[in-house]
């Protein structure tokens, strides 16, 4: 229970839910010596019961399923090891609300007096929405086992990995927001209209004869498909030249649907030890590290496509819609890939029972 302010007299607080059940299961088996694999699945449902902090009619209840699928085959041949890693998981989320709005009004006698505060707020937040999503990965690594080249010793790790991602949302109908800069003064030749809800012509606690919502955030009902696939390769090769120098020496490069863009990145570690044992160690290292463009991204980015602003004149008037600004920047899949440099210097040392080290 997560009690919040309800916004009355009685009760001052209302209690909030959360319920969330897991169910799972692991299966091992190994055939042969050179074979192991496991089998599994996870499996998790929460509700919640929400209230928005201090609103009238606010509840929303949030119901979130999960299953998941995954196994993994680990082989043993000639040069190494190959691990085989393929997994499944569906999404849905359903969110309910009471109501399709969330709105703002000062305090009115008679009308607007839940609450004994200057400013009363009623209604849920958002709205019903609902979303599937799907995910299948695959991922394949080699481990190759040490092997020499001349005098210095290679260990090596190469793989591979693709990703497909489904997604579905849904609002189903439109959500309107409006705060208290949304308010205007009810004209004194002026009433409102017997079927509008967003106009009331009690005396406010300002002095106002009236009051009504002139505009808002519209949120507007909308049905969004997206997809996303994800390519990796990558390969790595620590090498221990001698006693004394060794280097870690790889590259990894990115393929994503979203962004159409192919990132290289590459990694380096050198590492000296100038009296061949733990005295002392020195090592640099430069890396580069790409952001991955995520669905959650996309799909907020569309969603932005039904945002619009709602204004009105007066209470007789005509809504008129304007889509935000939101809908019209550029969007991140038209952008080069963002990534971060890292250059690396480290000194460490052991003393006795010391072990110091500066990175």
């Amino acid at each position: 229970m997560i009690p919040v302010k309800s916004g009355f007299e009685t009760p001052k607080t209302i209690d909030q839910e959360r319920h969330i059940s897991n169910l799972g299961a692991t299966l091992f088996y190994t055939p042969n010596a050179s074979t192991k694999a496991k089998f599994g699945f996870d499996y998790g449902l929460l509700d919640s019961l929400s209230y928005v902090d201090s609103n009238r009619d606010s509840g929303s209840t949030t119901e979130t399923e999960t299953l998941t699928l995954f196994s993994e085959l680990e082989h043993r041949f000639n040069l190494g090891t190959l691990v085989h890693k393929l997994n499944f998981q569906n999404s849905a989320t359903q969110r309910i609300a009471d109501n399709n709005y969330s709105m703002h009004w000062y305090y009115a006698e008679g009308s607007k007096d839940w609450n004994n505060t200057d400013v009363v707020r009623e209604g849920a937040i958002m709205g019903e929405i609902k979303q599937l999503q799907d995910v299948l990965s695959y991922d394949l690594q080699a481990n190759i086992d040490p092997f020499k080249v001349g005098q210095s010793q290679h260990n090596m790790t190469l793989g591979a990995g693709y990703s497909h991602a489904h997604v579905e949302w849904k609002r189903a109908e439109d959500v309107l927001l409006a705060t208290k800069i949304n308010l205007k003064k009810l004209g004194k030749d002026t009433t409102c209209l017997q079927s509008d809800p967003y106009c009331d012509d009690k005396l406010t606690i300002n002095g106002w004869n009236g009051q009504y919502i002139a505009g808002g955030t519209l949120y507007k009902a909308g049905d969004i498909k997206a997809q996303q696939d994800r390519l990796n390769i990558f390969i790595e090769d620590n090498i221990q030249w001698n006693d004394q120098f060794s280097t870690r020496l790889g590259v990894r490069a990115d393929y994503d649907s979203l962004s159409s863009n192919i990132n290289i990145s590459p990694r380096s570690r050198l590492s000296y030890k100038p009296f061949s044992n733990d005295q002392l160690h020195l090592s640099a290292g430069w890396n580069r590290y790409y952001g991955q463009q995520t669905l959650g991204t996309e799909l907020n980015e569309i969603q932005n496509d039904l945002l619009y602003k709602l204004s009105r004149e007066n209470p007789h008037a005509t809504w008129v819609e304007t889509q935000t600004a939101l809908s019209s920047g550029a969007r991140s899949s038209a952008l080069n890939t963002p990534f971060s440099d890292e250059t690396v210097l480290g000194l460490n040392t052991q003393i006795q029972n010391w072990d110091l080290g500066l990175k």
